[in-house]
């Protein structure tokens, strides 16, 4: 029985690959979703019996989630007692604040994930998600302190190296800022979740 499935399952890859194959200005990431889509489209007792030619998107995400990481350490100084709805201890109100509403509607993230750059820099942003559609880790940075000058001019030597490492805003980087009068506005914060399809990074 599994070796017909896979048969049939393998079959039809191929049909597929053969139509694409004729097709123009396909990007990496379409095929990929139409391979998936051979997957997902079959009766879940006949997903059992066969091994897809690639992991899945949920099979990915689900794989990232359980990788264990070392976040950032706090130290002494640290702010204390600044815990999200899910026990998490955070840096900063801002932080809670965006955290909270992430578990609010269910979007799994880490917290200070270490992210290894192509210039030996290792940095830890607020928020990491896996976008199973894209299959791309994205980045949430807050800036919550514009007001100070010296760290305005962090804020944007860090946004330029991400950019040096390929990560631009507005596709993989997600910004958030605060300082003086310029708050932390939810639903500026919401229509960011709407507009990168966070609530397909589900817990």
């Amino acid at each position: 029985m599994k070796r017909l499935a896979q048969q049939a399952y393998n079959n039809r890859i191929e049909r597929v690959l053969n139509a694409l194959s004729k097709k123009r200005s396909l990007s990496y990431r379409q095929i990929e979703w139409t391979i998936d889509g051979v997957y997902q489209n079959l009766h879940p007792l006949r997903q059992a019996l066969v091994v897809p030619v690639q992991e899945t998107a949920e099979q990915q995400f689900a794989a990232w989630k359980v990788k264990p990481y070392q976040g950032l350490t706090f130290r002494e100084g640290d702010p204390d007692g600044i815990l999200t709805n899910n026990n998490e201890r955070v840096r900063s109100k801002s932080e809670k604040i965006l955290a909270d509403l992430f578990l609010a509607q269910g979007i799994f993230y880490k917290y200070e994930c270490p992210l290894f750059l192509r210039d030996e820099k290792i940095f830890y942003p607020d928020f990491t998600f896996y976008h199973p559609r894209r299959k791309q880790e994205i980045y949430w940075e807050h800036f919550g302190r514009m007001d100070l000058p010296e760290y305005a001019l962090r804020s944007a030597s860090k946004i330029r190296t991400y950019e040096r490492n390929g990560i631009f805003l507005g596709d993989r980087l997600i910004a958030t800022f605060e300082g003086d009068s310029l708050i932390l506005d939810s639903r500026s914060v919401q229509d960011l979740i709407d507009h990168y399809e966070l609530r397909l990074c589900t817990r």
